[in-house]
């Protein structure tokens, strides 16, 4: 059985070779911390990589986790990365939750499509939700939007992952009398 740092340092190996960009640390006792420092890796296979070094006792019966002898290994997106990336995506986080306060009975406000999938935000209950939907019209996964902060996280990962241009609507960042200047007509944001 391999120790925590020989799994850790494994870890650092396959994350290299597939060219992801991460910081691979252990912490207290029995946990490895992937801190993905690349917006654009995938995540999921960060997470797969992550979850085949786990090493998880549970009771047959409950399902509970036994206590020792556990290795977790947590992945999230590098603290610093993200806050540097979601700097440039918080007016347009401020411009979504604007359009959830104003409601317009719209159940989820679209925000870009990527090969058949829909990226979504569902205003809910219990905070606005992320949200992509596959072709099949599936959900695939989620990201809570709790406020400006947790939207301009998400729209920055979803935006670096995906490439899909979040910030190319030049009417998002950039001020209409630059635009006029640039261009000698009048320009209209909505």
């Amino acid at each position: 059985m391999k120790t925590l740092k020989e799994k850790a340092k494994e870890i650092r190996g396959i994350l290299k070779e597939k060219g992801i960009k991460a910081s691979v640390r252990m912490s207290s006792g029995s946990a490895i911390q992937i801190y993905i420092q690349d917006l654009a890796a995938d995540y999921e296979v960060v997470r797969e990589i992550a979850r085949s070094f786990e090493n998880i006792s549970r009771c047959e019966f409950s399902g509970e986790i036994l206590s020792g002898g556990n290795d977790y290994v947590f992945v999230r997106y590098d603290y610093d990365t993200l806050k540097e990336a979601s700097k440039n995506y918080m007016n347009l986080a401020e411009q979504y939750l604007a359009e959830i306060e104003e409601g317009n009975g719209r159940y989820f406000i679209p925000i870009a499509e990527f090969q058949g999938n829909e990226f979504l935000l569902a205003p809910d209950r219990g905070g606005p939700t992320l949200i992509m939907n596959t072709d099949e019209r599936q959900r695939a996964w989620g990201y809570a939007a709790y406020n400006k902060q947790s939207l301009a996280d998400g729209l920055a990962v979803i935006d670096a992952r995906y490439e899909l241009g979040l910030l190319e609507d030049v009417s998002v960042i950039t001020a209409p009398d630059v635009l006029a200047s640039l261009t000698n007509t009048e320009v209209t944001i909505q």
